[in-house]
């Protein structure tokens, strides 16, 4: 059978031509592995080149086993044919990270063999889609250097989940809060002042508020990030003097979502410019704004 013919989308090929592996296609897999899953424009705006050129490498990097494509996304070619194609990392892309690009096992291979749910991969989707904008648009219009998630736990030796102690009336909460997303800006001209960013994207799903500090809401995130903040936890871990945690809005109705978020604001006066919430199209003015005027 010939090798021309049309690939399966979601079922790997037999009959797919060989091919050598390129520095690009181990970069790909890196980026792939970092976000957790991406789509094929994503990969495209990170890695550059032809658009035709970088998808026929993705298809092939798919049919030899190197990238998965979960199979939750046919709910999306159900309703609209001409989505992009996600793509996460399969056991021979794994093997690779560890060979190539000395990421420990321990790091890769939680994500291998796990079957996707719908509401993850599209919470996932919607990160990297702040996180791709910051790398290929935000960056080198804001003059700022980028620190990525994956440097910080290298040099901090630290993960990116935290615990904290609330407190409610006259019960004690332990919880654990992992942000969506952990990066830090710095500018040339001070190279040895960092600014932590910490991301949570907003899809709506979550309750603002809840009766108790046990069950989880928007509030209670709020209020741990205060309370790390307070405490000095990103100054004693990271070396930050300055941080600004971000709350994009994903949700249907954002202008709505954010009054919402907003009023708990009122409850309990956090630190100013410590917070800020906007939806996807407007947080680069709001977060350039903050960076300049904030005092936290």
């Amino acid at each position: 059978m010939s090798s021309t013919k049309r690939k399966p989308r979601l079922r790997r090929s037999r009959f797919i031509r060989r091919f050598l592996l390129t520095n690009r296609d181990i970069e790909i897999i890196h980026h792939v592995f970092r976000h957790r899953y991406l789509r094929s424009t994503h990969i495209h705006r990170l890695v550059g080149g032809s658009k035709q050129g970088i998808l026929r490498r993705l298809q092939l990097l798919y049919h030899h086993g190197y990238l998965d494509r979960p199979l939750v996304q046919l709910e999306y070619f159900s309703k609209r044919h001409n989505k992009p194609l996600v793509y996460g990392v399969a056991r021979k892309g794994a093997q690779i990270l560890i060979e190539e690009c000395a990421i420990p096992k321990e790091r890769i291979n939680w994500m291998l063999g796990k079957r996707t749910k719908s509401v993850f991969l599209e919470h996932t989707l919607e990160i990297a889609d702040f996180m791709v904008n910051i790398e290929t648009k935000w960056i080198k219009e804001s003059g700022y250097d980028l620190i990525r998630e994956e440097t910080l736990q290298a040099n901090h030796r630290t993960l990116s989940r935290w615990k904290v102690q609330l407190r409610q009336n006259t019960q004690q909460v332990t919880h654990y809060i992992e942000p969506d997303g952990l990066f830090a800006l710095k500018l040339p001209a001070k190279p040895n002042e960092e600014i932590g960013i910490i991301l949570e994207v907003d899809r709506g799903t979550m309750p603002v508020t809840r009766k108790n500090l046990h069950h989880s809401s928007i509030q209670r995130k709020l209020l741990a990030y205060e309370r790390l903040w307070k405490q000095g936890f990103f100054k004693k871990n990271y070396g930050w003097k300055r941080i600004r945690i971000l709350f994009i809005i994903a949700s249907s109705n954002p202008a709505k979502r954010k009054i919402k978020i907003s009023k708990t604001f009122d409850q309990f006066k956090p630190a100013h410019g410590l917070f800020l919430i906007e939806d996807n199209e407007n947080f680069t003015t709001a977060l350039i704004h903050t960076l300049l005027n904030g005092n936290s």
